[in-house]
């Protein structure tokens, strides 16, 4: 076989088939980064989200670092970092919940054969500003007028995500009880100002069967039926 040097080596180094959509191969021990970045934005309002990836060993600044920023149903968005290390992000946040800042790092990008772990970190939207202090909003866009479960699946498997709101601060309980009334999860929660929230129950150790869900805050709850079915 005659050997084509080039040809050859981008077959073997340039992509292989694990992941989605293919990713380059290493041809390196890859080392880590450290990723920087704010850890709660408020919801409804223009942010400029700066994405800072450094060296973990050197701390010097990371170039040509691809950044996306994620939150499901709402924002995605991808570009790399400058010389300095550094990508901003202009958006506007709809909804409340998690936004996902995941970094990769190629030893092809920029003529570099340094190559880096991903990296994934997470930051908040919320109600309330970093400062602590909350958004100039209608009420309605901030708080509900009574507790509510907004989001809860009919059907639980090893777990579910439970989405629901309260229209002040104190604790809540969030309890399961079984058929025969007997209370077979609990978990409390003390909130610092009213909104909308999510909890992620596991149910993968509760036993087959209906179950109700309640929603306890003050003197007032509200009651949601579900079923676990592994």
């Amino acid at each position: 076989m005659i050997w084509h040097y080039g040809s050859h080596r981008y077959v073997c180094y340039s992509t292989n088939l694990f992941g989605s959509p293919t990713t380059p191969a290493w041809t390196n021990v890859p080392g880590n980064i450290v990723v920087t970045h704010p850890s709660s934005i408020p919801v409804a309002e223009p942010v400029q989200f700066v994405v800072r990836v450094n060296d973990e060993i050197s701390s010097e600044p990371v170039a040509y670092a691809k950044v996306c920023v994620n939150k499901q149903a709402d924002v995605y968005m991808v570009n790399k970092t400058d010389e300095d290390g550094q990508v901003t992000f202009s958006f506007i946040a709809d909804s409340v919940g998690t936004l996902k800042v995941t970094v990769t790092r190629y030893h092809n990008d920029g003529g570099s054969y340094i190559q880096y772990l991903p990296s994934q970190t997470t930051c908040q939207v919320t109600y309330y500003r970093g400062d602590g202090e909350p958004q100039t909003a209608r009420k309605s866009t901030l708080a509900p007028d009574e507790i509510c479960i907004t989001q809860m699946p009919t059907l639980m498997k090893d777990f579910a995500l439970i989405k629901y709101g309260v229209p002040e601060e104190s604790e809540i309980s969030l309890v399961m009880y079984d058929i025969t009334g007997s209370r077979a999860k609990t978990i409390k929660q003390q909130l610092a100002h009213p909104g909308y929230y999510e909890e992620k129950i596991d149910t993968k150790y509760l036993a087959n069967g209906v179950y109700f869900l309640v929603l306890i805050q003050n003197n007032e709850k509200v009651v949601k039926k579900c079923i676990v079915l592994k």
